[in-house]
């Protein structure tokens, strides 16, 4: 049986982040191997303790804000160690409906799609609340994408997608601006196959988009992005991509043993243990 592993990136959301917990575990009840991995972008609130006591199984910690294209990318390293055959990334202000993550993960189960995109603008129906400065930005991203890529992509910004192991094993991400982008130029240039599924999406008065606020850097930064991957630039590459930043993993023992390949023993402890990674970070298990 596939492990997945529900990937939430999360800044500042202590709030939004013990309902969308509840809910995953809810809509994922009949999933018998699944975990849920929440990345603590640097939050200046609770959200690190908010996501240990409401229902995570890891959280994994940056110690400054990064942005969201480094969170996600930290999130698939981390799903990698802990052994992930499918990987689902979720946002964690709730605006998209963990009740569909089954459509997204099945077409990977069954061999058809590498990446699976959950799109808000395939069914005009689903995308009536989506703003008008997210609409538009997306559609001239998801032009410019779609001709690159030659295979018409609607939504090249959600953070609702899944990946399988093999894909997300090759992935070579820079870590800056967008990885919604960055991640489907970079499938698509080693032969992956991507697939869309349109899902449903809340938005909220008080939400700002970290990805859409700022909309000139974020264009500049963007184009960046896809002259490196386009021409394959290395230098330009080095110059923008990001190294992996020193983190604190926290594996909270509902279910710690046996569990995760990347843990060094199997026994229930107080302690911190080693992981296996990059850069040697740590485990901290608690009872």
């Amino acid at each position: 049986m596939s492990r997945l592993i529900v990937a939430i990136p999360a800044y500042n959301e202590e709030n939004a982040l013990p309902s969308v917990l509840k809910d995953i575990r809810r809509n994922l009840s009949k999933e018998e191997d699944y975990q849920i991995l929440v990345v603590n972008d640097g939050s200046t609130d609770n959200t690190k303790d908010i996501a240990r006591s409401s229902g995570a199984n890891i959280v994994v910690s940056h110690k400054k804000n990064l942005g969201v294209a480094q969170a996600y990318r930290t999130a698939v390293r981390a799903a990698l160690e802990l052994g992930a055959d499918i990987i689902c990334t979720i946002d964690a202000d709730g605006q998209f409906d963990s009740m569909e993550i089954p459509n997204l993960i099945n077409p990977i189960k069954k061999g058809l799609a590498d990446v699976v995109i959950g799109s808000r603008f395939i069914n005009p129906e689903l995308c009536k609340n989506v703003p008008t400065m997210n609409k538009v930005s997306n559609r001239i991203m998801a032009a410019l994408i779609s001709l690159i890529v030659r295979t018409k992509i609607h939504d090249t910004e959600s953070g609702f997608r899944a990946i399988s192991k093999r894909a997300a094993s090759n992935l070579n991400l820079l870590g800056v601006v967008s990885f919604s982008t960055d991640m489907i130029l970079d499938a698509s240039k080693k032969k992956q196959k991507i697939m869309e599924i349109p899902v449903s999406v809340k938005y909220f008065d008080e939400r700002v988009s970290r990805v859409i606020n700022g909309f000139i850097k974020y264009g500049f930064k963007s184009m960046c992005l896809i002259t490196c991957k386009v021409l394959s630039l290395k230098f330009l590459s080095n110059l923008f991509s990001k190294k992996y930043p020193p983190t604190e993993v926290v594996r909270i023992s509902r279910d710690v043993t046996n569990v995760s390949p990347v843990l060094s023993n199997s026994s229930k402890s107080d302690s911190t243990i080693d992981v296996k990674s990059l850069q040697h970070e740590k485990v901290e298990v608690t009872d």
